[in-house]
């Protein structure tokens, strides 16, 4: 399978071939000949040429390039020589990355022709973009003729910038030659190398510390290795290598290692045969080579280099305890992304990559995604790989339970230890805002790695703003500012909740400490003059759904508008918004004006319908709509709460409601004289972490605890002989768990 990088750069390189000739081209001008150059090749000085530029041990070189052809046609005086440049070359002095027409000093050319120099037979050389032929080139312009099948060379020096290793993969490039007379492009390919081997994974059997373990390292050659040519394995520091390895125990590509010598902490390995450029190479050592994992966990580097290359390439892997590890959730977290989609990262330990799997859990109860899921639901990030890299598709994915799901990591994923993991799955959410634990564990790190992530509203919901006074022009005036955080603020964040003022109130210059309080406790203030707002850092820290009450007294010097009329204020919470993510609400400026009565006009509850399992419980959200339009949510000790069947589900006076048997009823809220209601439905399912809320005689769960609690023979005879017992209870655990309750285990 060609991995998708490499899979870029050949369609790039097809594309670029197409452009410059291995399809011929349409001649560039009408009534030109339909004629090729013949023998065109490129070669360059051995240093410099072949090889990328970037590297911080070698500086950027400008190489010496040759380009020989024969053209089948006479060039006369003014006749132009052109030559295709492959994507990625720049030249000297070429500003912001973007190849424009600049000239070529001449002393950078040399030309012969038949072997003998011709001084000056250029007249004019320089980059050019060869708009017919959609390409970067250099033209040449004669000053003399070229007799048709002269061996002609073409020596530029000083000038051509070879490509950065960065962003390029080795292999052959594509230049192309035509002149005016024989204007179809003829290709030439010429060999880029990195001066280290490329795609290089090391890998391990065993990530374990102290672990005696198989070792792989997989790579492309770069310069052929001969067989007399070491291949050089440095290991870290902690590493423990045997006195001596068979060569037995060491294989590159499946055949035995010539030889395998041992120097320090290194291995220096002989191939059995010729290993030819940009060919890929597994060398694998058994584990009976017995080299021992470090006793430290942490990050190792592992270094290879032919003595071919002058660079070493160098990888990490990571070791982790012998109990086991987990993801690095500290670092890590859940966001809820544009699209609607679940976003969790967090950083690996050591190495993840194609067939390992990864297993979400949600919490006990809700469902991890609706419905089907198939792998291209699920995103995995390329974030920490290739940058070149497109996002991933699992090859596969498993729905474990309700609430657990496992995905397989397709074929090409690898990520280094230390690096950030992030993959999105649908959202399993529907309106109901809390906080909820996650947690994800991988086939590497079996470790459960928790993962806290708070779901509320995109925006404050509920905004009000009361001046002491109404009056316009008054001042200085109290106000009080009244809101519902739709995510938590914590104080050693430094998080703070912007309040903007309308346009006609001025902002003070300053507010002394002390005049603004955040639930009663004073708050430090920043006054934003270019959002013509004041910021208030909260002094305590809100949870999420948070009632919020800022008061800020006549000393802070707010003035009420000069002028009557209905201004508007706006609220965000911290930098993660902005005032496009406000909320915003009204004041009415006057005199006389009545005194606003807060009339409630409609009641809801937060969700539409609730599903729960058998002894769930849940706490029921309420919120009251006023005549002024503001939404606030209410306290439920001043609501009476009734259910249509309280077998199915009751409810305790702080808005609990507990799932009792299978069915369905609706939960009435009375709140003056509104009413609201809830249809909710108990499953016919009992959850294992559940059970031991129905332990009747606080004596530990029996049997007959369940039988007492579940008491029906309509849901639950299931050995059919028209009674509810202890059979039907032994198999309905057994049904749930075979291995945590056996048929017949009376004790639970």
């Amino acid at each position: 399978m060609i991995h998708q990088k490499y899979k870029s750069k050949m369609i790039a390189w097809l594309l670029a071939a197409l452009l410059v000739g291995i399809i011929p081209l349409p001649a560039a001008a009408e009534g030109a000949e339909s004629s090729s150059v013949s023998d065109f090749s490129v070669t360059s000085d051995v240093y410099a040429g072949p090889y990328f530029s970037g590297y911080y041990d070698y500086p950027d070189s400008l190489p010496v390039y040759h380009f020989s052809f024969t053209p089948a046609s006479s060039l006369q005086a003014g006749d132009t020589i052109e030559v295709h440049v492959p994507e990625g070359y720049s030249y000297e002095g070429m500003g912001y990355y973007v190849w424009t027409p600049a000239d070529i000093n001449p002393d950078s050319i040399e030309i012969t022709v038949n072997g003998t120099e011709r001084p000056g037979l250029i007249s004019r050389a320089g980059a050019i973009q060869d708009a017919v032929h959609q390409s970067n080139a250099i033209q040449f312009t004669l000053s003399d003729s070229i007799q048709a099948g002269a061996s002609v060379d073409m020596e530029l020096s000083q000038f051509l910038k070879n490509p950065d290793y960065h962003h390029e993969t080795a292999g052959p490039r594509p230049f192309a030659l035509h002149t005016s007379k024989d204007t179809v492009p003829y290709t030439a390919s010429f060999d880029f190398f990195s001066r280290r081997v490329t795609d290089y994974y090391p890998d391990a059997d065993s990530y374990t510390v102290s672990a005696v373990s198989g070792y792989q390292f997989k790579f492309t050659v770069m310069q052929p290795i001969e067989t007399n040519t070491p291949i050089t394995i440095t290991f870290p520091d902690g590493i423990q290598l045997p006195d001596a390895i068979d060569p037995q125990h060491v294989q590159i590509n499946s055949m035995p290692a010539a030889s395998v010598q041992r120097s320090d902490n290194q291995l220096n390995v002989m191939s059995p045969v010729r290993l030819n450029s940009f060919q890929s190479v597994i060398i694998a050592i058994s584990p009976e080579a017995q080299i021992t994992n470090p006793a430290e966990t942490g990050y190792y580097e592992f270094r290879i280099q032919p003595a071919t290359d002058s660079l070493a390439a160098v990888r990490t892997i990571g070791f982790i305890p012998v109990e086991g590890s987990s993801l690095n959730s500290n670092d890590g977290f859940i966001s809820l992304e544009q699209d609607g989609s679940l976003r969790f990262r967090s950083y690996v330990h050591t190495i993840l990559k194609g067939g390992d799997t990864v297993t979400v859990a949600s919490p006990e109860g809700m469902m991890i995604t609706e419905g089907d899921i198939v792998p291209e639901d699920i995103v995995i990030e390329s974030s920490g790989m290739d940058e070149l890299l497109p996002p991933f598709t699992p090859s596969s994915v498993e729905r474990l339970s309700d609430n657990q799901l496992r995905f397989t990591l397709p074929e090409g994923f690898h990520l280094d230890p230390d690096y950030g993991f992030a993959f999105r799955i649908p959202n399993p959410f529907g309106q109901s805002f809390g906080i909820y634990a996650f947690e994800v564990s991988t086939s590497v790190e079996t470790i459960p790695a928790p993962f806290t992530f708070e779901y509320g509203p995109e925006r404050i919901e509920h905004f009000t703003v009361v001046p002491e006074s109404r009056l316009p022009g008054e001042g200085p005036t109290a106000y009080t500012f009244e809101l519902t955080a739709h995510h938590s603020l914590r104080t050693d964040y430094g998080q703070y909740i912007s309040l903007q003022l309308p346009d006609e109130m001025a902002l003070p210059e300053s507010i002394e400490h002390g005049t603004v309080t955040v639930n009663g406790i004073a708050a430090e203030i920043y006054i934003s003059h270019d959002e013509h707002a004041i910021q208030v850092y909260v002094p305590v820290d809100i949870p999420l759904l948070g009632q919020v009450t800022i008061q800020v007294n006549e000393n802070a010097g707010l003035y009420n508008p000069a002028s009557e009329g209905t201004y508007s204020f706006a609220v965000w919470m911290d930098y993660l918004q902005s005032e496009n993510m406000a909320t915003t609400t009204q004041v009415q400026y006057g005199t006389n004006l009545p005194e606003p009565v807060e009339e409630w006009v409609e009641l809801y509850f937060e969700l539409e319908h609730l599903e729960l399992n058998l002894a769930q419980k849940h706490m029921l959200v309420l919120y009251g709509e006023q005549s002024d339009g503001s939404v606030h949510r209410i306290g439920l000790e001043e609501v009476t709460f009734t259910t249509s069947t309280p077998h199915v589900a009751n409810m305790s006076g702080d808005g609990t409601i507990t799932a009792g048997k299978p069915g369905t009823t609706i939960v009435t809220a009375a709140y003056g004289n509104l009413q609201a209601e809830l249809q909710i439905y108990v499953s016919p399912y009992l959850n294992i972490e559940t059970l031991l809320l129905i332990d009747m005689q606080q004596d530990g769960l029996h049997i007959e605890d369940v039988i007492r609690y579940l008491r029906t023979e309509d849901d639950f005879d299931l050995n059919g002989d028209g009674l509810f017992g202890e059979d039907d209870v032994k198999l309905l655990l057994f049904t749930l768990d075979p291995v945590y309750f056996p048929p017949y285990n009376h004790t639970l």
